[in-house]
């Protein structure tokens, strides 16, 4: 009978270590997991603003090409006038 709680006793102390163990790991996961998610919210929100800022270059080139054309016919128009 004094064996089986020996063995009772190391038994529930292995336990409690690992129990403790488990706690640790858990908490440690739960950081890395937070670390993650915001990392991957600031990566979502880059692609995003990357996106947006790809548009709007997009529409500056649109502009620019559109008056440098502007300004050939302005040129000639300035010389048409001066004549």
């Amino acid at each position: 009978m004094a064996s089986a709680k020996a063995t009772l006793e190391e038994a529930n102390t292995k336990l409690e270590k690992v129990n403790a163990l488990v706690a640790e790991l858990n908490a440690k996961l739960k950081l890395l997991q937070d670390a993650y998610d915001k990392a991957m919210n600031e990566k979502e929100t880059a692609m995003r603003e990357a996106a947006k800022c790809e548009n709007k270059l997009g529409l500056a080139n649109r502009l620019v090409n559109a008056l440098g054309s502007e300004q050939e016919r302005w040129a000639q128009s300035i010389i048409d006038k001066g004549e």
